[in-house]
C-alpha cells in the first residue's frame, strides 16, 4: 500500500509536465478558436437579424406597395367602367342624332327639289326685271348727271358760302382766351394755389409751358390754371374729335378714320368731314348729339379733375357751368376751323420749353402779365406759355398750302428783365 502510495503521489518527471503544459496550450488555444468562432457566430447572428429586420421592412413596404397598386387599379378600373358607360350613352345619342339626320336629310333633299322648281321661276322673273331695270338705267342715267352737276354747284356754293373770314377767326379765339382768363382769375381766389398737388402726369406736361412752375410768383397762378385749361381743350383741336366722343361703333369707326386720313391727305380729310357728319346725322342724328354732349361732359370732368387737387374740390361743381360753356365755344370753334378749306394750326410756334430756351418774337408773340410794349420784348426769354396762336396755311380755296398766315398771336409771359444792383429802369 505504502508503495502504491508513493507510486500514486510520486513527483512528476519534466517530460510529464512538459507534456501536461503542451496539452494546456492546446487547450487555450482551441478555447481562443472556440471563442473567435463563437464571435464570428455572433456577429454572423446580429448580420442575419438585421438582415432579416430589412427584408421584413422590404416585405411590408412591398405589401403597402402592392396594396397601393391594388388600390390604384381598383379606382382605374373604376374610371374605365365609368368613362365606358358615357361612351355607350353618348354613342346611344349620337346613333339617335344619326337618325334624326337622316330623317332630317331626306326632308331636305324633298324641300331642295322644290327649292330647284321655284328657283327657276325666279330666274325668270329675275331676267325680266334684268331687261326693264337696264332700260329704266338708260333713262335714269340723264337724270343722274344733271343731278350730280346740281349737287356739285350747289355744294361749290355752300363752301364758299360757309367759309370763315380771318377777322372772325381772331375775334372767337380772343372771346375763348378771354373766358378762360376770366374763369383762371375767378378759380384762383377760391382756395389756396397748391402746384404741389398737381398729380404727376400734369406736373411733367406743365413742365413743357412753364419754366419753373413751383418756384412762379404768385401771381402767374391764374395763368397757369389758364394754361392747363387751354392746352387741354386745343388738345381736342383734333379731327377724330369732329364727331364728339361717342362709344357707338359707327361713330367710333368714323372718328378712327378721320384721324388715320388726316396724317396722310389733310385737304382730302377737311373736305370729307363735314359731308360725313351731315349723312352721320341722317341715319343717327340723336345719338350725334349724344356724342357731341359726351365730348363737352368729358372735357369738363376731365378739366376739374386736374384743377380739384390744385385748388379746391369743393370748388368744382360750382365751377362746371362756365367750363362747360367755354369748352363748347372752344369746340364749336374748332369744328368750323376744320370744315374751312384753309389748314389751321393752333400751337405755340418756336417754342422750346423747358429743355431749351424760347425767346420772344413780336410777330409770332403778344405779351400778357407785362406792362411792356411788345416791340420792346423782341427776343426776351420765355416765362410761361400761356395761349397758342392760330396759325393758317392756305387761302379759303384750299390753295397756297405753303404759305402761313398769323391769324392770332400767341399768349406769353415773357421773364421780367433783371437789372443789375444799382442800375436805374
Amino acid at each position: 500500500m505504502t508503495t502504491y502510495l508513493r507510486g500514486l503521489f510520486r513527483h512528476p518527471t519534466d517530460a510529464e509536465v512538459q507534456e501536461v503544459f503542451r496539452q494546456n496550450s492546446q487547450l487555450e488555444a482551441e478555447i481562443e478558436t472556440v471563442k473567435h468562432k463563437n464571435a464570428t457566430l455572433k456577429q454572423a447572428q446580429r448580420t442575419m437579424l438585421g438582415e432579416i429586420t430589412d427584408l421584413k421592412v422590404d416585405m411590408r413596404d412591398a405589401r403597402y406597395l402592392r396594396q397601393d397598386q391594388h388600390d390604384e387599379h381598383i379606382k382605374e378600373c373604376n374610371k374605365l367602367r365609368k368613362e365606358n358607360g358615357e361612351i355607350r350613352d353618348g354613342y346611344d345619342q349620337l346613333r339617335d342624332k344619326y337618325g334624326k339626320l337622316v330623317a332630317d336629310a331626306k326632308q331636305a333633299i324633298e324641300s331642295r327639289k322644290v327649292y330647284r322648281t321655284e328657283c327657276h321661276q325666279l330666274q325668270q322673273r329675275c331676267h325680266e326685271a334684268t331687261q326693264a331695270l337696264e332700260k329704266a338705267d338708260g333713262e335714269a342715267d340723264k337724270a343722274r348727271t344733271q343731278l350730280t352737276r346740281f349737287k356739285t354747284s350747289l355744294s361749290t356754293m355752300t363752301k364758299a358760302k360757309s367759309q370763315i373770314t380771318d377777322g372772325e377767326v381772331c375775334s372767337k379765339v380772343d372771346q375763348m382766351f378771354y373766358a378762360i382768363q376770366d374763369f383762371a382769375l375767378k378759380a384762383s381766389r377760391f382756395g389756396t394755389f397748391k402746384i404741389e398737388n398737381l398729380s404727376k402726369n400734369y406736373s411733367e406736361w406743365l413742365r413743357s409751358f412753364i419754366l419753373d412752375a413751383e418756384a412762379s410768383p404768385k401771381a402767374l397762378n391764374p395763368y397757369i390754371i389758364a394754361t392747363l385749361v387751354s392746352q387741354y381743350l386745343v388738345a381736342r383741336f383734333d379731327p377724330e374729335y369732329y364727331f364728339g366722343n361717342s362709344s357707338d361703333q359707327l361713330v367710333g369707326a368714323v372718328a378712327q378714320i378721320a384721324k388715320a386720313a388726316y396724317t396722310r391727305d389733310v385737304s382730302e380729310t377737311k373736305a370729307w368731314l363735314e359731308p360725313t357728319r351731315r349723312l352721320l346725322t341722317l341715319i343717327d342724328h340723336p345719338m350725334l348729339q349724344e356724342s357731341d354732349a359726351l365730348h363737352i361732359t368729358d372735357a369738363v370732368e376731365e378739366i376739374g379733375r386736374t384743377l380739384g387737387p390744385l385748388l379746391s374740390n369743393e370748388w368744382v361743381p360750382k365751377a362746371e357751368a362756365s367750363l362747360r360753356k367755354i369748352t363748347t365755344s372752344a369746340f364749336e370753334l374748332f369744328r368750323m376751323l376744320q370744315q374751312s378749306n384753309a389748314v389751321f394750326r393752333m400751337n405755340f410756334t418756336g417754342a422750346a420749353l423747358p429743355g431749351g430756351k424760347c425767346y420772344f418774337s413780336p410777330e409770332l408773340m403778344q405779351a400778357v402779365a407785362s406792362a411792356e410794349e411788345d416791340s420792346t420784348l423782341d427776343g426776351r426769354q420765355i416765362q410761361m406759355l400761356v395761349f397758342p396762336g392760330i396759325f393758317k396755311f392756305g387761302d379759303e380755296m384750299g390753295n397756297n398750302q405753303d404759305e402761313m398766315t398769323v391769324i392770332c398771336k400767341a399768349r406769353v409771359v415773357p421773364q421780367k428783365e433783371s437789372h443789375p444792383a444799382g442800375s436805374m429802369k
